[in-house]
């Protein structure tokens, strides 16, 4: 605190007459807490009167009086420019004034000293944080310059020097130990929705501060959880610029590596395009990349509650596997046209190709027998997709928006897989080999329009959200199956199958959602919602036998025409409690569903009428401002798909046929989580924990057939089953802060799973563990990582003691990077795992070892020059384990091994240039 003088008083006219004109709209103030104290009887001083008023109209917004510690709290402020007066009868009336910026909008004063009467003191006092890592509310903030980084770092290498905060090796990025989902530049996104693309190029000296704070997503209810996120807040000269890359490489024979990438941005408008192309198994982007150019890959098969069906992911391509192929171009555009009105577009095209090869042993456990199998599977795929996306956002004034999404999306694709299998018995004597070749083509067109508006009204907290999301889904397909067997004994070939097949899929769905949200107090709200979905699903599968040289033999038990019609209404309530420590939610939704299910084969008609209840209980207690205690407990329930129910043989596998299953329930899902974390984010510090359960009543299980030859036929039936359960823990111990840590992590899972073998029940329990250990060292001239892991998975089965297998999996890896002068960086890394307890000849161990040395040059370091070589020993592969039912299988998929490259790199970035000329103006 200083004196006031002449000159802090004119100071103070001029800020206040600034603040009640062209910075009033700037202005950010929505909590102020603080205690008063006396430091002579050293106590909170009671019952002194605080007084807010508006700098603006100067109106008394409130008042009110210290409680008996002295403490005063004003929480839902309307956001705006404060003048606060203290006043006691004891003492010198005592004034703060409150000049928010856009990240400072809460104040905590702490102890606030009041001089007697008779010994006025005149002061301003400001407030100003100085300290390299410190709390805005619930906000951890990192004062970037606070952390010395090379001066060609980039965002990446600073986020590394940030106490608490980790980068994995794949990138992704997790803070006090919890998983961050987006990074936002100056609370914005930032080329799509996952803006992480940025930390690898922005140059680390353009950021101000790094803040670190959990949040809600747009259309999210009252209970679901919130997300961790980074926003990286720019200094001013940094906030328009440009920054992108060329990269190529090649082993001069038959691999290589190409891609282009350019952004360019400022604050109303962002552009960036790319090309990529590759034949490694680097040949997609990264999930950076992915994400901001609207590439989801994810899983091979995903449920989409929007469409209610199984979805094959056309754009799945596993980067750890196989012999691919990548083409990849794409455009992203979003721009601030005016105050009110946000657009956006972005267009992407993809042509991915990938050859597989794998092996398999599995072994069949039956009450009366065992037999396996060893298989080799050869498949090629090629993937072709447009997706085009538009967005549009206006604001209709500060309290209404609506916004328009439509998304196009058209796939075609091409499949051919040549699988042999030989099934040996008891004694490893092979009685019978089935060779099997299927192709096929398909088309898929997509269409979603979603459609939004958010009404907030004048009391804080009232709010009203719209949604409705129209999809239309068509898709085609033709195939061709051959399939035969062999028996040895016999030297005969049975069982023949030589069909064309035709396939036709048309969804048409629209869901509108409704939310409500009014506030009782400052302290308790309810959420109302209703939602209505419908879908009409349609299936036609038709199969041909040849017969004379033509295709014209339909097979009714491979086909089948199914339509499923789908009205789901949902009403919901939840209660929200929300004070200071403490966050409360109870909901409950209340659902009817109506499902017309039609075979138009058999003139079956199925109807279904469900209702049910579905509560829903979150519980976050915040220990402290850097640690919190969460419990969280939803209940879900899915009714089965048209996959599901209809009743039609896919033979696609004809030693593994699956078929529907016209009178299966809907499964009722109860998850439970209670996780703790705490941190110190000077120290670097964090421990995290969480147990989690899921119990399903009605579940989906399998219904296995077995013929004599080995043969299954399946299809779900309806059980209860536990599901899952397990705990983990993680935590970092910092040896030296901000250099070097130790992070130990334990994992453990347990899983009950049901099904049906022959008509018999069977439950597969699994029991998973695996513990490690890292440590990591970053300094300016090393980075080093080293790990260990051992996992430990135990199978029991009640339909057979043979299926009780225990196998160990142990690991180490390490990466090393060395900065030496003359800007040349050595880089290496290895991966050694020993696998134990599989089948005889996949338990092998391997040792993948990478190294690169890179040298820039240029200005700023503009230039790489890199030769870097994979896997020196030649020994990549992919190893699994699965467990299914009565089923052990083992696998081993073929990957690319030993390569070397050279690689050229060009890196431009307009913020590198921006802050040197700062520099030398200073």
């Amino acid at each position: 605190m200083k004196k006031c003088s002449l000159l802090n008083l004119f100071h103070l006219l001029i800020i206040l007459i600034c603040c009640t004109t062209s910075f009033h709209s700037f202005s950010q103030v929505k909590y102020i807490e603080g205690t008063i104290v006396d430091t002579l009887e050293d106590k909170g001083v009671r019952n002194a009167k605080i007084i807010l008023v508006n700098l603006n109209d100067s109106v008394i917004l409130t008042h009110k009086n210290t409680d008996e510690n002295g403490h005063f709290v004003l929480s839902d402020l309307n956001i705006d420019t404060f003048r606060l007066i203290i006043d006691h009868p004891k003492y010198e009336t005592r004034e703060f004034y409150f000049l928010g910026e856009s990240d400072n909008q809460e104040f905590r004063l702490n102890r606030i000293i009041l001089s007697p009467r008779g010994k006025k003191i005149e002061e301003i006092t400001v407030l100003a944080y100085k300290d390299p890592v410190y709390y805005r509310g619930d906000t951890l903030v990192y004062v970037a310059d606070s952390f010395k980084t090379r001066p060609d770092a980039v965002v990446e290498d600073l986020l590394k020097k940030l106490p608490g905060i980790t980068v994995d090796k794949d990138g992704s990025i997790k803070s006090q130990g919890k998983n961050v989902a987006r990074v936002y530049v100056d609370g914005d996104e930032f080329f799509g929705s996952d803006a992480t693309l940025a930390t690898k190029n922005l140059s680390a000296s353009s950021v101000k501060t790094v803040e670190v704070y959990e949040t809600t997503l747009a259309d999210a209810q009252a209970s679901d959880e919130k997300i961790q996120v980074i926003d990286l807040k720019l200094k001013d000269e940094a906030k328009k610029g440009y920054f992108g890359k060329a990269s190529f490489a090649t082993d001069f024979n038959r691999f290589y590596e190409g891609q282009v990438m350019g952004n360019k941005f400022n604050n109303k408008q962002k552009i960036s395009a790319y090309f990529l192309s590759a034949n490694t198994t680097r040949s997609t982007l990264d999930w950076r990349d992915e994400n901001q150019f609207g590439i989801e890959q994810g899983r091979a098969y995903e449920y989409n509650s929007e469409t209610d069906s199984w979805e094959a992911n056309d754009n799945f391509i596993a980067t750890n596997d196989g012999f691919p192929l990548a083409f990849r171009t794409g455009i992203f555009y979003t721009d601030q046209v005016t105050k009110k009105l946000k657009i956006g577009a972005n267009y992407t095209y993809s042509d991915v190709r990938k050859r597989t090869e794998e092996t398999s042993n599995s072994q069949f456990f039956l009450p009366d027998t065992t037999y396996s199998t060893y298989s080799l599977n050869k498949g090629s795929m090629q993937a072709r997709q447009h997706r085009a996306k538009l967005s549009f956002l206006y604001n209709i004034d500060s309290t209404q928006s609506i916004s328009f999404d439509p998304t196009f999306n058209m796939t075609t694709r091409t499949d051919e897989r040549m699988l042999n299998t030989d099934f040996n018995d008891a004694n490893n004597l092979t009685t019978r080999q089935s060779s099997s070749l299927n192709s096929s083509e398909s088309e898929a067109m997509n269409i979603k329009t979603r459609m939004g508006y958010t009404k907030n009204f004048k009391k804080e907290k009232r709010q009203l959200r719209l949604l409705n999301n129209l999809i239309v889904d068509e898709s085609g397909s033709s195939s061709h199956l051959q399939f035969s067997d062999y028996f040895s004994q016999t030297g005969t070939t049975e069982n023949d199958i030589d069909q064309e097949k035709t396939g036709e899929r048309s969804i048409l769905s629209n869901l509108f959602q409704t939310v409500y949200t009014e506030p009782f107090s400052k302290k308790t709200r309810m959420e109302f919602s209703y939602e209505l979905f419908n879908t009409t699903n349609t299936s036609d599968r038709l199969s041909f036998n040849q017969v004379g040289g033509m295709y014209s033999g339909l097979d009714s038990l491979t086909s089948g025409n199914f339509k499923t019609v789908k009205m789901q209404n949902k009403l919901g309530a939840t209660f929200v409690y929300d004070f200071r420590k403490h966050l409360f939610t109870a909901g409950v939704v209340g659902r009817n569903v109506t499902v017309d299910n039609r075979n138009y084969f058999t003139g079956q008609k199925i109807n279904q009428n469900v209702t049910d209840v579905l509560p829903k209980l979150t519980y976050i207690f915040r220990v402290g401002q850097n640690s919190s205690l969460r419990l969280n407990s939803q209940t879900n329930s899915v009714l089965p798909t048209i996959t599901h129910l209809q009743p039609v043989y896919d033979n696609s596998n004809p030693n593994s046929i699956r078929t529907g299953n016209e009178n299966l329930l809907p499964n009722y899902t109860i998850n439970t989580n209670l996780s703790y974390n705490t941190y110190n984010s000077l120290k670097g510090s964090y421990f995290y924990t969480t147990l989690y359960n899921n119990y399903i009543f009605n579940d989906f299980v399998s219904a296995i057939e077995y013929d004599s030859l080995g043969r299954t036929i399946s299809q779900f039936v309806n059980q209860n089953s536990l599901g899952h359960s397990g705990g983990y823990a993680s935590g970092s111990i910092p040896i030296i802060r901000q250099i070097f840590s130790l992070e130990p992590y334990v994992n453990y899972g347990f899983s009950n799973r049901n099904n049906l073998v022959n008509q018999e029940k069977n439950t597969l329990k699994s029991n998973s563990l695996s513990t490690g250990l890292s440590l990591s060292l970053y300094t300016d001239i090393v980075e080093f990582n080293f790990g260990f892991t051992y996992s430990l998975q135990e199978n029991k089965n009640t339909i057979s003691s043979n299926l009780n297998l225990t196998n160990h999996t142990y690991r180490i890896d390490s990466r090393l990077k060395v900065y030496l002068p003359w800007k040349m960086e050595l880089g290496t890394d290895f991966d050694y795992s020993k696998y134990n307890n599989l089948s005889q000849e996949f338990n092998i161990n391997m040792f993948i070892w990478n190294a690169s040395i890179e040298q820039k040059i240029g200005k700023n370091n503009s230039w790489t020059i890199a030769v870097q070589a994979f896997d020196i020993l030649n020994q990549n592969t992919r190893i699994t384990r699965t467990p299914y039912a009565n089923v052990i299988t083992d696998n081993r998929t073929a990957v690319i091994s030993r390569y070397f490259m050279l690689n050229l790199t060009y890196i431009f970035n307009s913020t590198f240039k921006q802050q040197k000329t700062v520099t030398d103006e200073e």
